[in-house]
This record gives C-alpha cells, structure tokens and sequence, in this order.
C-alpha cells in the first residue's frame, strides 16, 4: 500500500543584523530627480528584506541616507507608520511594499500610495525576488524601483531566540518569543508550531495544518491525484521515497505555485515498484 507523509522546509535564516539581502548585481532603483538609489549601501549599511518588513538604509548621491526601518517594529511584526519612531516598509504575504521611507534631505517616501491591484504599486515578486513599480516623494517624485534593476536574495528570518522560527511570527500568534520554540505544538494538531510558522497555518487551530485532503490513485496506480491545502504566499513540491531512507526525489512537477483558494490538486506519475511514499513539502518565500 502507498502511504502519505507531509513535510516542511525551513526558510533560510540570516540575522536582521546582516549587512544586506539585495543581490549586489540588481541593486539599484532610479528617480528621475535623485539619480541612482543604492540599496546595498556599504559596509555598515545595507537593506535587509524580511517576510514581514524591510530594515536598513539605502544610498543615493543627491539624497543621501535613505531609511527604510530599524528592523524592530514596536509591536514585534510590522512597522505602524503612525510615529516617526515606529515607521518604515513593511511587506505583506502578497510581496506587496507599504508604509515610509525617509532622508533627512528629502523627507519622507511613500511607498503605500497604491491599491494592490494597482500595476504601477510597489512590490516583490517572491518567486524570483525582483521588485516592481514606484515609490513616491513630494521633494523628490516617483522613483522607479524595478523591474530588471533591484532584487533581493534570499528573505532574511529576524530570529533572536535562535528557535528557527521568526520574531514577528511569534508576537503575531503569541505575543511573546518564550511560547514557541523547538518540538512545541501549542494546539496539540501534530503539527509542530515551526511547521506551522512555514506553512502559514495557525497554530492556535487544531483544525488548521498542512495536510492532504484526499488522494485517489488512477488505474493499475499509474497515476496519484493529491488535493492538499495551501497558502497563496507559499510554494510547494510533491516528493517521492520508496523506503523512508531519507532519500526523497522530486515527483518531476518540479517547484509550483498552489491553485487559488484553500486547497490544491496535482496529479503525478506513480513510478514502477513494490511501495512509494509521498509527501508534500512547503517552501517559503525566497526558499534557495
């Protein structure tokens, strides 16, 4: 008999506290009125992207520093923008740019001035990192941010207790950095509460996991047709194993986006043999 297992993919980790996130060969944005917008800055600054936020400064020759947050939002997950001491860009699940940049030479720079249906809106593919569309400033107009010019690498994990799962998850859910941690479950579903930090699901919902819905095998087990739910943020691969060794190999769908809506259905091929194991493993953003 075929058995099904599912799986879970840790983000990569990379301090807030690193120099940056932005690949140094797609770095730059441009504005008509302020020239080149360095985001990797030099060696003491730099701009991280996270999946909650973005931290560190950006360097333009007429403008000078430009600020996009300190890394550390007062309520532990996103930046308000409702003071000058708790402003910056946030992201949302979406790859969506909101919120406030700011130089002392210009002032402030508006990147939430568009609804997200907006085709000139400020946003991150997180598929391949590339950010597209405008931000704004009254001294200094629109500054086009992508696409071709800036990207990012890899989404930092902002991860002060080391528990491989990220601050602003944790004060999102818990509201605190002490409940979650290595092995705990807080809903008691099976599904740990790292696993549930990547795949999106809620933690305090024993009903609410990563899990297949259904599975029907076409004829002779030819063919295996998994429904399984899934996160619109997230990413997925469907993986193959014939004695739980560990040595697990791609179905042959490769990486894929899920369906709209809650849940997603794919079909694979069955390779020949006396038992497959498969199990469904979620990638989040930016996963190498």
């Amino acid at each position: 008999m075929n058995r099904i297992f599912q799986m879970f993919l840790w983000m990569l980790v990379v301090p807030v506290g690193a120099q940056t996130t932005i690949d140094r060969s797609l770095s730059h944005a441009y504005g008509a009125n302020c020239g080149w917008v360095n985001l990797v800055g030099d060696t003491a600054h730099g701009v991280v992207v996270t999946e909650w936020f973005l931290a560190g400064k950006a360097w333009s020759a007429n403008c000078g520093w430009i600020d996009l947050g300190d890394g550390t939002p007062t309520d532990g997950t996103r930046y308000s923008n409702a003071s000058a001491a708790d402003c910056g860009v946030n992201l949302d699940p979406s790859g969506n740019l909101t919120g406030f940049a700011y130089a002392a030479n210009v002032g402030w720079i508006q990147l939430g001035w568009a609804g997200s249906g907006d085709p000139n809106r400020p946003w991150i593919d997180l598929a391949s990192g590339m950010f597209h569309g405008f931000a704004y400033g009254a001294n200094v107009g629109w500054i086009k941010l992508g696409p071709s010019t800036l990207a990012t690498g890899p989404l930092a994990l902002p991860d002060s207790d080391g528990d491989h799962i990220g601050d602003p998850w944790e004060w999102e859910h818990f509201g605190a950095l002490e409940i979650a941690g290595i092995g705990t479950d807080w809903d008691h579903d099976g599904s740990s509460d790292a696993a549930e930090a990547i795949a999106l699901t809620d933690p305090k919902d024993a009903t609410d996991f990563l899990k297949i819905v259904s599975h029907v095998f076409g004829s002779g087990h030819a063919t295996l047709t998994l429904v399984f739910t899934t996160q619109g943020s997230r990413r997925y691969r469907i993986e193959i194993d014939d004695d739980l060794a560990g040595t697990w190999s791609d179905s042959g769908l490769g990486v894929f986006e899920p369906d709209s809506g809650s849940t997603t259905t794919k079909q694979i091929v069955v390779p020949a043999g006396s038992r497959r194991f498969f199990r469904v493993a979620v990638l989040a953003p930016l996963f190498p």
